[in-house]
């Protein structure tokens, strides 16, 4: 989900029976279906903030995600601090809130799941869009077919411990 997504949304838009996210109205640019996946960590998350109570504490509320019991909704500054603050720990550079969608396109093909539920999933409607946020790189095109060495290696040793049964 994009950033402007995630600030909008509200309790209601997350399903947690299905183990999906569905914002209203679709992706606030553009307008399109999206449905992502509550991941298991996002499910942790939801799960331990309504546990707990303090100030790292989600309220999920009808206007909003908050991180006080006021309602005091989560803001821009807020995401990018704490991005920011990772960055900094990582020492990674050029890093924007907008690349976690990259990362976690590229994982859903990376793991074979289909074009289309991943399209989906991020909200887009042309295959072209989608290929753009997408970064297979050539090991993962070798995985994919089973032609690395490693690969090949591997199955002609299970072979054997099968033929020697």
């Amino acid at each position: 989900m994009s950033q402007g997504d995630l600030l909008r949304l509200t309790d209601d838009e997350i399903d947690t029976r299905l183990g999906v996210i569905k914002p209203e109205g679709g992706r606030i640019k553009t307008g399109v279906e999206q449905v992502p996946p509550l991941t298991k960590r996002t499910r942790e998350i939801l799960d331990e903030n309504d546990e707990k109570s303090g100030a790292t504490q989600l309220f999920r509320t009808s206007t909003g995600l908050s991180t006080k019991e006021d309602g005091a909704p989560i803001t821009k500054g807020m995401i990018n601090g704490q991005v920011e603050k990772a960055l900094r720990k990582t020492k990674v550079k050029k890093f924007v809130f907008h690349n976690y969608r990259n990362t976690a396109l590229t994982e859903w093909a990376r793991r074979g799941i289909h074009v289309d539920v991943a399209m989906n999933a991020a909200g887009h409607d042309s295959v072209q869009m989608h290929k753009r946020y997408v970064r297979l790189r050539q090991e993962d095109i070798a995985s994919a077919f089973g032609t690395s060495l490693e690969m090949a290696t591997e199955i002609v040793t299970e072979e054997k411990a099968v033929s020697a049964k």
